[in-house]
């Protein structure tokens, strides 16, 4: 059972073989044995089933892991946690929190388009998005920010939203799970059904 979840998992994440990751996880995870009630493993066989289509099939498979403890709903089923973080489908800026720290970034929401646009133009900037969420059309970013780090060669492209995210949202900037870029996704897109990696991320 261990081997067959580790090489389903494999198939799934580098091998992009839905069909037959869906196949050895199942059976992996059915096996019950040590080392495979593991929310990556369940995590990544509904994923699978999802983009076969088999959407009632996942269900049945997130319902699982909730009851095992291993997600915190069938929606939320970030593996990275914070006990005793709310957990809501939509967030008003008041209940952030970053309510003025919001506004303060929105005022200047011409030059941050602005600034990203032209960069959009510019061949070899912004980059597909990664971790395999699109199923077709184009989605495209540009980090600025990455788990508290500050990306220096995208910002001396950026330097105009990069100071104002320095001067005005610093919790953002510094925050060691989340991101600040620009993301642009183009006419057409179709995404994949996602939840993000952690649930003290909010996305604004």
């Amino acid at each position: 059972g261990f081997a067959l979840v580790h090489y389903g998992f494999v198939l799934k994440t580098l091998d992009q073989n839905m069909e037959l990751a869906a196949q050895y996880l199942q059976e992996g995870i059915e096996t019950g044995h040590p080392g495979t009630q593991d929310g990556r493993f369940y995590f990544q066989l509904g994923d699978a089933l999802q983009r076969l289509g088999r959407n009632s099939e996942a269900l049945a498979v997130y319902r699982k892991g909730v009851q095992k403890k291993l997600f915190r709903s069938v929606y939320q089923r970030s593996l990275y946690n914070v006990d005793g973080l709310a957990a809501r489908p939509y967030w008003t800026e008041e209940q952030t929190t970053y309510a003025t720290e919001l506004e303060l970034i929105r005022a200047k929401w011409r030059e941050v388009r602005d600034e990203g646009l032209k960069l959009l133009t510019s061949a070899g900037v912004f980059v597909n998005e990664s971790e395999n969420l699109r199923d077709r059309g184009d989605w495209k970013q540009l980090e600025l920010f990455s788990r508290g780090a500050r990306v220096e060669r995208n910002c001396a492209r950026a330097p105009y939203t990069c100071r104002l995210v320095e001067q005005y949202f610093p919790a953002a900037r510094t925050c060691k799970r989340g991101q600040v870029k620009f993301s642009v996704m183009h006419p057409g897109t179709h995404v994949w059904p996602h939840c993000g990696p952690t649930n003290c991320r909010v996305r604004a």
